[in-house]
């Protein structure tokens, strides 16, 4: 059986135990090159490996190796790299992805990797001793960025030189000035990473198609967390992907993915289409998602920041029909509540902002929990959250805070910030 088809055994395999996988398995696309080292993939999912070092694993390792390479491109590593130094930055991510791995049964990380034990890497000596100054701890929490500014201080600048200068390849002589014990724990990890990146030309994207990668794996791991249930979704995946949340995005984009998200479900009555002959339900739109827009009317917004956020809200809200928002304003009481539906948009639009005073949160989640029971979707904020009385409890619903503040320590929610397209 050659490496292909080992490949479709371990995909189907990835289909029954790891659905999550197995569809992103999917977008994969295997290509043999002795010049690679070991394995490695480009944004295209181009996964160029040795024959080798492929025959040489047993299936589950390949099983675990092909979704090491996907949760590269789940976690959007290749996208995120942006300035950062390639080989650490590679180390970083490989700690990311293989922390999640080796907490699951049904994969075998390879021997020689980066493989983190309890949440923690220690680099050793090339005795095999740890050296516990030279150690990452605390990785489930950490993001990769993190991770590459704790390495970055860690390592030696003649490691980061090489990094930086030596994209065409590098030789032995290159290495000769790093010191033990670092020769020896990153002489193979730099040599491979970098000759197997510099020998394939073809493995680059031009920089102009990155945006529409980026877009169109975003769009593939999203339809495969809804394809699958919350369990068999990496862990690790879904806190990289609320850290990340802080948002690059303007507020209410983040907040139409949310409603675009949620307002639609899988049912197993038709299949997808786009995924046959693999069996996956088909999307059913929800109706009935109620969530509700506060604007923070004690003068903490500007007029124009609550006419843009308003003029956003409504804009929203024309676009999901089957949720039904609903707008209040508030400073240190409720002062309005209204439902934004098609009959009353030039009304909203127009209306006024009452208000002045100071700012309490309490009635608006006294009045959320007495007009809905607590049964809402979201509540969005607009807000500087300097509040003239203590913080409400933390309620059972998501709170998205809409600020320009950076020095409120917000006891819950996610702060979205308040800036332009």
């Amino acid at each position: 059986m050659d490496q292909l088809e080992r490949f479709l055994k371990v995909k189907v395999k990835l289909l029954v135990r790891q659905p999550w996988f197995g569809q992103l398995s999917c977008y994969v696309i295997p290509k043999e090159d002795a010049r690679v080292g070991t394995a490695c993939i480009n944004e295209r999912g181009e996964l160029f490996y040795n024959e080798k070092f492929f025959a040489a694993l047993n299936d589950k390792q390949l099983m675990t190796v092909l979704c090491h390479e996907i949760l590269h491109l789940a976690f959007r590593h290749t996208f995120r790299i942006k300035s950062r130094l390639p080989v650490i930055w590679n180390i970083a991510a490989d700690l990311k992805v293989n922390e999640e791995l080796e907490n699951n049964r049904d994969f075998d990380l390879p021997e020689g990797g980066l493989i983190p034990r309890s949440g923690e890497f220690c680099f050793k000596e090339k005795n095999g001793n740890d050296v516990a100054k030279y150690s990452i701890k605390d990785i489930p929490n950490k993001t990769t960025e993190i991770i590459y500014d704790e390495l970055l201080k860690m390592f030696p600048k003649c490691v980061i030189n090489i990094s930086f200068n030596k994209q065409g390849g590098i030789s032995s002589k290159d290495l000769e000035d790093i010191p033990e014990p670092w020769k020896s724990m990153l002489k193979k990890l730099i040599t491979d990473l970098i000759n197997s990146n510099a020998k394939l030309k073809e493995f680059d994207v031009n920089p102009r198609d990155l945006p529409g990668l980026e877009r169109e794996w975003q769009s593939r791991i999203n339809q495969a967390n809804m394809n699958t249930s919350i369990g068999h979704i990496p862990a690790g995946l879904l806190r990289e992907l609320r850290s990340l949340e802080t948002p690059e995005l303007p507020w209410h984009r983040i907040i139409r993915n949310r409603f675009s998200n949620h307002c639609r479900t899988r049912s197993w009555q038709r299949p997808a289409k786009k995924y046959l002959p693999f069996y996956f339900p088909g999307i059913k739109k929800e109706f009935g998602l109620n969530a509700v827009v506060t604007f923070d009317t004690s003068g903490s917004m500007s007029e124009d920041d609550l006419s843009t956020a308003l003029s956003e809200t409504v804009g929203i809200a024309q676009s999901f029909p089957q949720v039904h928002l609903w707008l209040i304003t508030n400073d240190a009481k409720v002062w309005d509540m209204v439902e934004i539906r098609n009959g009353n948009l030039d009304k909203i639009r127009k209306m006024k902002m009452h208000g002045g005073g100071g700012t309490m949160f309490g009635p608006v989640f006294k009045l959320i929990k007495e007009r809905f029971k607590n049964r809402l979707d979201c509540l969005i904020f607009f807000t500087d959250g300097y509040l003239g009385d203590s913080w409400p409890k933390k309620p059972s619903y998501q709170v998205f805070w809409v600020t320009r503040s950076t020095d409120v320590k917000w006891p819950f929610g996610t702060v979205l910030r308040l800036k332009p397209e």
